[in-house]
């Protein structure tokens, strides 16, 4: 498994078994890594890596080589990227 396990105040994702910043007391994650991501969305590594070459997609830290997405921004982009339909 990834992830640096000696970052302080971290833990393992329940859900995805990830390694995850946490913040405070809440244990709400803050940073989660590429592969979270990836299950999170279905999508591949390249498909993430891809789109930070070519400047699109979520937005991301890069921290001391290791690439860190904030949970907030992700869920700011899901919704950004909410289809609306007509229903009748």
């Amino acid at each position: 498994m990834s992830g640096d396990h000696n970052m302080k105040d971290s833990f393992e994702c329940p859900r995805c078994g990830h390694c995850c910043q946490v913040k405070g007391e809440d244990q709400k994650p803050v940073f989660v890594d590429q592969e979270y991501l990836e299950r999170r969305w279905g999508v591949s590594g390249a498909t993430l890596e891809r789109d930070r070459s070519l400047k699109q997609g979520c937005k991301y830290f890069k921290i001391g080589g290791a690439i860190r997405y904030r949970l907030s921004d992700i869920e700011a982009y899901e919704n950004k990227c909410l289809v609306e339909t007509k229903a009748k």
